[in-house]
């Protein structure tokens, strides 16, 4: 049977580990997403507040929601927390969108999933929390104090342009990921137990100074990098079988032991080891391949003599 929980577990909301500092407690003044559909970050009737004299928060949980921009906006009241569903950002032209010195965390709710995509703007953050929190509260049968992970997901896709100097993706028993398919990423460290993933649209990693990737790396998109300021990716790269591009006149990318220079392409691979375990023995059988997919052109292939 499913716990029945008190409402008020947004009180014990807290941040695992201590890689990242920062406000764990809401206030009484907020503003609180509430349009149907789409609706204008600016427009007042489109939020509900709470009572109070100082703003404390902006939040963000309804699912389908899609919040917009018409005009490049500055907002350094508060931060914005997406507490779950899921959530659009979009803009009516690629200059606009929000600069906000405070954080954006996504996932700060009751062990549900949120998920937030930057589909179109540019947007600023003084720091980026995705699938980093848990929440806390009492079982209203037993009197149990009971604790969810808040599990995140952040999206940057089309011509979205995502940027804060440190993003951590995922902690101890909570999932985080951040996904590029399509947009520009820019950002001094990204960390966390999460994962960084390049879908099939690929993206762009722009840093003018050093930075670092200490998240692993998964998918199959390339990865282009801009930007004069080097990038040292120290997470496991075991999962990307996409490539890394570096543009010309870009800082270096440095990754297993391998640096990538302005203007060069490094393509990554698995290596696809043959089971015959797929019932028949032709190339084109998934099954037959330790990977359970057939290998592509940038896969090793490896036989051993006892799987044939």
């Amino acid at each position: 049977m499913k716990e029945r929980t008190t409402r008020t577990l947004l009180q014990t909301v807290a941040l695992v580990g201590a890689m990242a500092t920062g406000a764990t407690a809401f206030g009484d003044y907020w503003k609180e997403w509430s349009a149907t559909g789409k609706g204008y970050w600016d427009v007042d009737s489109n939020w509900t507040t709470g009572s109070g004299t100082t703003l404390d928060d902006y939040r963000v949980g309804a699912t389908g929601a899609e919040i917009a921009f018409d005009k490049a906006i500055t907002d350094d009241t508060a931060n914005l927390y997406v507490f779950a569903g899921s959530t659009t950002f979009s803009a009516d032209d690629s200059a606009y969108g929000l600069t906000k010195n405070n954080w954006l965390c996504v996932g700060v709710w009751f062990g549900g999933e949120a998920s937030t995509t930057f589909a179109s703007g540019t947007y600023s953050f003084s720091e980026i929390n995705i699938g980093r929190w848990t929440a806390s509260g009492t079982d209203e049968v037993t009197g149990e104090t009971v604790t969810w992970p808040c599990n995140g997901s952040l999206t940057i896709t089309g011509g979205a342009t995502v940027s804060a100097p440190n993003i951590w993706v995922g902690n101890t028993g909570i999932d985080g990921t951040l996904t590029l398919n399509g947009g520009t990423l820019s950002a001094g460290y990204v960390g966390g137990t999460g994962t960084l993933a390049v879908g099939e649209n690929g993206g762009t990693f722009d840093n003018a100074e050093a930075a670092t990737i200490a998240t692993a790396i998964t998918g199959t998109g390339t990865l282009t990098k801009t930007g004069a300021g080097t990038l040292t990716i120290t997470g496991d790269t075991s999962g990307f079988t996409g490539t890394i591009t570096v543009a010309e006149g870009a800082g270096s990318v440095t990754v297993a032991g391998t640096t990538i220079e302005a203007g060069q392409t490094v393509s990554f691979y698995s290596t696809c080891r043959w089971i015959g375990t797929g019932g028949d023995n032709y190339w084109s059988t998934p099954g037959n391949w330790s990977t359970r997919n057939v290998p592509g052109e940038n896969d090793a292939v490896e036989f051993t003599v006892a799987a044939m």
